[in-house]
């Protein structure tokens, strides 16, 4: 039945002594005697819905400290430093994670609740899908991806629901569910639907909040430093020198060892990647031209293919982000094919700007001056999905 005006003052009264407790004790109270023995358990779920202990910052479910400790608070969201492109990045995986923790409570639902449980905790994933879709495509205008219509509603035990044509969230958690599961409050069914009950409030809660960071814009004094941030990876990926597929892997694992983050309990990095200042070279084919002093007259100036074997870039960041004093180093092997000297030379190249590259070649007795650009850089890009890899972990 509905809760009374003198029902909760009954509970209100049983709170106020908890609430000189360690606030990690309250959430705990709330389902232990007396409480659990003379309060019902709607109420008591609407008391831990409020007392923030599913999905809000005293909930110890391991989920849920992940997400609080890797998001900012989903009353008061700030998000220093981050950028658009990152909040949505972040939003998305965070979302996954739900999902996924979803699919994990339907299939641990006990028969007793499995229809009535399952087809809410569904109806919740569904929605949770829709405002996934809507988050992934940028939206802006009305819909599941805004936290208001995620808000639990304590009278009906569903979500706020405006007047149509306003998007809402079919699930009702009193009637028709926990009022009727819990007719006799001792028994296995009580047990099970009240703690389903649970679930579904603790996964709208984080979803609510995950939006929430999503939804609020970024006012916070570091913004510039964000957008200098994506000015640096794209720095990265289209000014320093090209990468091959096989690079890019060897990078993007060396960047991940040298990961400065820090990481929670869970080993999971808390923040964004820093851009790196420096990139290794390894087994890079390209073309240039050599002159070689000791080869044949006519063969003197030739085109020349060579291999990178292995080297090492580095640069500087400006204030502005923007890329700077890049200088390299590699070790090479090229080949041309050219009268009165050996087609096989080795060397050291050293590489200027991203821009120009300079070698000296020894093809057994006879010294090389060696000539190249890094031509794949203007005819070639790093995919999306590559440098989603790299910057995002995903």
């Amino acid at each position: 039945m509905p809760a009374t005006p003198f029902r909760a003052f009954i509970l209100l009264l049983w709170l106020l002594p908890i609430a000189a407790q360690a606030q990690d004790d309250d959430c705990a109270a709330i389902d232990a005697p007396p409480i659990a023995t003379t309060v019902a358990p709607r109420d008591r779920l609407n008391a831990l819905e409020q007392r923030d202990c599913l999905g809000g910052r005293l909930d110890k479910a391991d989920l849920t400290r992940e997400i609080v400790s890797g998001l900012p608070d989903g009353r008061a969201p700030h998000s220093p430093g981050v950028s658009d492109v990152e909040r949505g990045i972040a939003t998305l995986q965070t979302l996954d994670k739900i999902n996924a923790a979803i699919e994990t409570q339907i299939a641990a639902l006990p028969a007793s609740v499995a229809t009535a449980g399952g087809s809410r905790l569904r109806t919740l994933q569904d929605a949770l899908f829709t405002a996934r879709d809507h988050v992934a495509a940028g939206g802006e205008g009305e819909g599941l991806h805004r936290p208001v219509y995620w808000k639990f509603d304590p009278n009906s035990g569903g979500f706020t629901q405006l007047p149509e044509p306003a998007p809402h969230i079919d699930i009702s958690l009193h009637r028709g569910f926990l009022d009727e599961g819990c007719v006799e409050r001792d028994s296995a069914l009580c047990a099970d639907t009240y703690a389903t009950s649970q679930q579904i409030v603790r996964d709208a809660h984080l979803i609510e909040r995950v939006l929430t960071y999503y939804a609020a814009p970024i006012i916070d004094m570091n913004y510039r430093e964000a957008l200098k941030r994506d000015k640096q990876w794209d720095a990265y990926f289209d000014e320093a020198l090209f990468q091959y597929p096989w690079e890019l892997v060897i990078n993007g694992l060396w960047l991940n060892k040298h990961d400065p983050r820090p990481r929670d309990a869970a080993g999971n990095p808390l923040g964004f990647l820093t851009p790196p200042s420096a990139q290794w070279i390894v087994f890079h084919p390209n073309v240039g031209f050599e002159y070689l002093g000791g080869a044949a007259d006519g063969n003197q100036f030739e085109p020349t293919v060579f291999v990178e074997l292995v080297g090492y870039n580095r640069w500087r960041w400006s204030a502005a982000g923007e890329l700077e004093n890049a200088l390299g180093l590699s070790l090479i092997t090229s080949y041309s094919d050219r009268a009165g000297a050996d087609d096989l030379a080795y060397g050291v190249m050293l590489h200027y700007h991203n821009s120009w590259s300079l070698a000296v070649t020894r093809h057994d007795e006879e010294t090389g001056v060696l000539l190249s650009a890094d031509l794949a850089q203007y005819v070639s890009s790093t995919s999306e999905k590559a440098r989603k890899l790299i910057r995002f972990g995903k």
